[in-house]
């Protein structure tokens, strides 16, 4: 058997990956990663199920804003499936390459981050009972700030990168909105927050452009902190969830019993720990739970006894949504919460 040359695999890697952008580079490479773990886990590669993705990193309002902010990153490594992933990485090959040789490659690995967390906030705050994942929220970061960008420079070239990346924007959000009225899940709420953080980052990165045209020492530096914290944050639910079972299927008998292993680590938390302490392994019975109710009257018990009323409330959204008997709970005073949660662990 003859090996490649190399010339055959330099084609190969210029054709997955695009040249000169190593921070897209990364950013794929990464994402491939983490799909190949949960792959490798499940042993499934069409889609995953909901419990996996939330403990290994989804956003999730209930989750995100109570406790778990790093979930404002580490679900933009993370996709639904193999096709999701390639639409993805396909869209990220075309314009982080332009976008990245553009602004140069540490102000392009901030401008990702933070779209990744603006279009996160926007899915959370927009979207609130839905989890979500994926790298479109931060692509779309990346093709607002390369049109706006474009469009500043004001001349033949900048027009062509404008429109060629709004041509994008419109394709993206034009399949977000037929797919989500066709009743498919697409998170436009990350979409359009991503685009408009990175329109924000586009225009600011212009403006400093003129001023400085190479990145200094300092603008470098905030980079590889940017880059390794938002590593660090797609790592940290692997860590802190990493007890939890990882379920192929949200429903049959191995989801029946991780859901009966970890009720009972929740009640163990409930009995001998105080509330707050109890909130994470709790936290791990809601995600085999998913389908289920009690996880949810939990988690708004939890809340209400920790007086934390916007936490309850969605969490109580969310129980309505999955089982319909959970909107007659009645909400109770902290103290009424604690011994309602002192009841339901002693059954």
């Amino acid at each position: 058997m003859s090996t490649p040359s190399p010339s055959a695999l330099r084609r190969l890697r210029e054709l997955l990956l695009p040249g000169r952008a190593p921070v897209t580079t990364l950013m794929m490479l990464f994402s491939l990663a983490w799909w190949v773990m949960l792959a490798l886990q499940t042993s499934d590669i069409g889609s995953f199920s909901v419990s996996s993705l939330l403990r290994v990193g989804a956003n999730h309002a209930p989750f995100t804003l109570h406790g778990e902010p790093w979930r404002l990153v580490s679900y933009a490594f993370l996709h639904g499936g193999l096709i999701h992933l390639g639409m993805n990485l396909y869209a990220l090959h075309v314009v982080g390459g332009m976008v990245e040789g553009r602004f140069g490659s540490a102000r392009y690995a901030i401008l990702y981050v933070v779209a990744a967390i603006g279009a996160g906030l926007a899915s959370a705050l927009g979207s609130p009972l839905a989890p979500s994942v994926g790298a479109s929220g931060a692509i779309l970061g990346v093709i607002g700030a390369g049109a706006v960008a474009g469009h500043l420079m004001g001349n033949r070239i900048g027009e062509h990168i404008r429109n060629q990346l709004l041509v994008w924007f419109l394709i993206i959000m034009g399949i977000g909105l037929v797919g989500g009225s066709a009743g498919l899940r697409f998170d436009n709420w990350a979409h359009f927050g991503g685009f408009m953080t990175g329109a924000a980052m586009g225009a600011l990165w212009f403006i400093v452009e003129k001023r400085k045209r190479h990145a200094g020492p300092v603008t470098a530096a905030v980079a590889v902190l940017v880059v390794a914290a938002s590593i660090a944050a797609a790592v940290t639910p692997w860590v802190v969830y990493r007890d939890v079972p990882v379920l192929s299927e949200d429903t049959g008998p191995r989801a029946e019993t991780a859901r009966a292993r970890a009720w009972a680590a929740c009640r163990d938390a409930l009995r001998a720990e105080p509330l707050a302490d109890a909130m994470r392994p709790c936290r791990a019975y809601r995600m085999t739970d998913w389908h289920m109710g009690r996880g949810y009257v939990v988690m708004v018990l939890i809340h209400e006894a920790l007086d934390r009323p916007v936490a309850a409330g969605q969490a109580r959204a969310m129980l309505a949504r999955v089982h319909p008997s959970g909107a007659s709970l009645e909400r109770h005073s902290p103290t009424q919460a604690e011994r309602m949660l002192r009841e339901l662990a002693d059954r």
